[in-house]
């Protein structure tokens, strides 16, 4: 089974390493989404491999019932209650309701995707940029 989970850093070259076979589904300037069998996210997330320095984590999402609808990078979606209806991107959105750190955004971003019927890699891509 294929996963998919948010990156930063040379993760790809991590992955050549210990020969995982993977797909780069994003890349922005901050961060990749990557899918790889779940065998080797979940022995990335335990640290059985040296990640050398690049971040990654996978999650099953966060944020408690989202309810209000925000656009983002104009796309309409059903989020939480934010400061503004409208952001430039993924991650300004994400900033403005607590996720700050790598974490947090894998987290949000996650619960995003899933409460809106879309994988993380397309949330990125319509929605960071």
């Amino acid at each position: 089974m294929k996963v998919e989970m948010l990156t930063r850093g040379n993760i790809e070259q991590v992955l050549k390493d210990n020969n995982i076979s993977f797909n780069k589904r994003y890349s922005g300037d901050t961060y990749k989404v990557i899918e790889l069998e779940k065998q080797d996210a979940k022995r990335m997330c335990n640290g059985d491999i040296d990640t050398d320095g690049a971040w990654c984590m996978m999650s099953n999402g966060t944020g408690g019932s989202l309810f209000d609808l925000v656009t983002i990078n104009k796309e309409s979606l059903i989020g939480w209650s934010a400061k503004k209806e409208s952001y430039n991107k993924l991650t300004d959105y994400l900033n403005s309701i607590g996720a700050i750190d790598d974490a947090s955004i894998c987290n949000y971003a996650a619960g995003l995707s899933r409460a809106n019927g879309w994988s993380l890699s397309k949330l990125f891509n319509m929605c960071e940029g």
